[in-house]
């Protein structure tokens, strides 16, 4: 194979220029209409970034955000802009550089930047804001644990007196444990976001056939080695350190164990499609498995063990090995 397209000229420009007015659109639209379901039209902010990106070349990516950026400044407010730079343009800008990486080996084989290193790059982002976020708030009374329990206990003031006592004594502590682990909630959530938007543009290109890198594996991903040391060690920092390193410890553990979680369900996908059974079995059988996660969250840490013993253990390897001769 030859080394691949990765720009598109002047038409990648042109794709760069309405890509970023598009999602800068999206982004305003939405919080402009906060208080309504359409909000969620900024969920939709990242694709047009992340389609030009992968379609047109990290150079047309880079400047979709920019361009986005530069937008919200001008027409919106410089405020918006830095939420929407924080959130979208700056990550999804590094990424696509990221995921138009290749070599080309002596075999004159392309050999993309792996999807394992992607998705560890995604996770980073949000645990080194949370970082910056507890460094920012330490000289405040209580940090950024502190903070995030004020906010919750107002919630708790305002819904308390329209709750049952029993229920509503308990309150206060259910959200004092949510407070602990709100920014590896928000930085979970936005993770999946970030992979829904890439896999939708993904999606798009690959039916209009502009897709310059090899689609994005899934039975394929490999994580970096030291991802599952990463957890151990901040989940041992968690449970055992002293504050404010077990509520630092805990939330990035959380964090970290995104990627072992999407592992460990790439592990369940290749035991299906290996076992000895029909097509229709192997999709009713995913079928009934992310049913049962749906309605059993603790199997979630049990997937992302799952996903460690994959790193160490190469179960997917071994699952799709031929059979030893006699």
């Amino acid at each position: 194979m030859t080394a691949p397209l990765t720009s598109r000229g002047v038409m990648g420009l042109t794709s760069a220029v309405l890509a970023g007015g598009i999602s800068a659109a999206l982004f305003s639209y939405a919080f402009s209409h906060a208080e309504t379901l359409q909000i969620f039209f900024a969920y939709l902010a990242g694709v047009p970034l992340f389609a030009v990106g992968l379609g047109a070349g990290s150079v047309s990516g880079f400047v979709a955000a920019l361009i986005a950026v530069v937008g919200l400044i001008l027409v919106v407010s410089p405020n918006l802009a830095v939420i929407y730079a924080a959130l979208y343009a700056l990550p999804i800008a590094v990424l696509t550089v990221l995921a138009m990486r290749y070599k080309q080996g002596d075999d004159q084989k392309v050999y993309w930047y792996p999807e394992g290193y992607l998705l560890t790059a995604l996770t980073l982002y949000p645990c080194l804001l949370f970082l910056a976020a507890v460094g920012v708030m330490a000289g405040q009374d209580g940090g950024l644990l502190g903070l995030s329990s004020q906010a919750l206990h107002s919630i708790t003031d305002q819904v308390s007196g329209q709750m049952d006592p029993e229920m509503a004594a308990r309150l206060p502590g259910i959200m004092e444990q949510i407070a602990r682990v709100l920014p590896a909630m928000a930085g979970c959530s936005w993770i999946f976001l970030i992979l829904v938007s890439a896999w939708a543009a993904q999606a798009i290109l690959k039916r209009s056939g502009w897709l310059l890198r090899s689609p994005f594996g899934w039975r394929d991903l490999t994580l970096p080695n030291w991802v599952t040391l990463a957890v151990a060690i901040t989940g041992l920092a968690g449970y055992f350190a002293p504050e404010p390193y077990n509520y630092i410890g805990a939330n990035i553990c959380i964090m970290f164990c995104v990627p072992l979680f999407l592992a460990g369900l790439a592990v369940v996908h290749v035991y299906a499609e290996t076992r000895k059974m029909s097509r229709k079995a192997a999709i009713t059988l995913l079928i009934l498995f992310y049913v049962l996660l749906s309605f059993l969250p603790w199997l979630s840490p049990v997937v992302a063990m799952l996903g460690a013993l994959d790193q160490g253990m190469n179960l997917r390897r071994r699952m799709t090995a031929p059979p030893a001769s006699n």
